[in-house]
């Protein structure tokens, strides 16, 4: 069960991310909502990434990481691009 909660996981960061990258003005802040609040698991409480799926295995976990991570560059680099225009 952690093996498919984990590909579940990471399916929608890679999703995000896609959305993230291709798109600018409301849609990149719908999806940052979007992903803030899967952070949180529609809570209002703090949350780690790998929340919610345990003994999901080394390379799944790895490329969640990996995803997470580049979500974060992603929403820095297009803050970055905002406040220098």
């Amino acid at each position: 069960m952690g093996q498919i909660k984990g590909l579940r996981r990471l399916a929608g960061l890679v999703m995000i991310n896609k959305t993230l990258e291709t798109n600018e003005n409301e849609i990149f802040y719908d999806a940052l909502h979007i992903f803030e609040a899967s952070l949180r698991g529609n809570q209002a409480k703090l949350c780690h990434y790998l929340d919610g799926v345990p003994c999901c295995g080394a390379r799944t976990e790895r490329e969640i990481r990996n995803q997470f991570f580049r979500a974060i560059n992603l929403i820095t680099e297009m803050i970055r691009r905002e406040s220098d225009s």
